[in-house]
């Protein structure tokens, strides 16, 4: 994954401005045909809204029906029960990837929707890849690459929203 292809898929997974959980797995299953992808989330409502006034609201959660629309055509599950960190780690033991949505609250003092790719796990804690390098703060690149975050707190970074739900993608290895 160059520069560019990131760059292509996360314009993919992109709905103006949010990144919700569908939009991310149907662009993941573009980008990696051959992987096996699926999307963990544990609602059917629209998500990453509430922030936004009623009417920014209607056309977003259009677009987010939209997602889902595009994973049944090409065939993309959603799992609509919570991903319990046990499964991550399943999944993580299996060779899998997981891309979990998070709370900056915990992490940066602020409440913004933020995905990381958990592809480690040690005793207590996921390890965690996390594209956010506060330099402000001391983070460099190497802090955000192998970040162990405690299973309690990576359970309550990743429920969000005052109706909270988790979000999720979970990539097999290549078939």
């Amino acid at each position: 994954l160059d520069r560019q292809a990131e760059l292509a898929l996360w314009r993919d997974a992109t709905n103006f401005p949010a990144c919700e959980p569908v939009r991310l797995g149907v662009a993941v299953r573009r980008a990696w045909p051959s992987s096996p992808v699926t999307i963990h989330l544990d609602t059917d409502r629209p998500v990453l809204l509430d922030h936004y006034p009623d009417h920014e609201q209607e056309w977003r959660a259009l677009l987010q029906r939209t997602s889902r629309t595009d994973a049944g055509h090409l065939g993309v599950p959603i799992d609509p029960h919570r991903l319990p960190l046990t499964e991550i780690r399943n999944a993580l033991g299996r060779g899998e990837h997981v891309l979990l949505l998070l709370s900056l609250a915990g992490m940066q003092g602020f409440d913004v929707p933020h995905w990381v790719l958990c592809h480690g796990a040690v005793p207590g804690a996921l390890v965690i890849d996390d594209p956010w390098a506060n330099a402000a703060t001391g983070d460099t690149w190497v802090d955000a690459h192998l970040l162990p975050v405690p299973d309690p707190s990576l359970d309550a970074m990743s429920t969000l929203s005052a109706d909270p739900f988790r979000g999720a993608v979970t990539i097999g290895r290549p078939q």
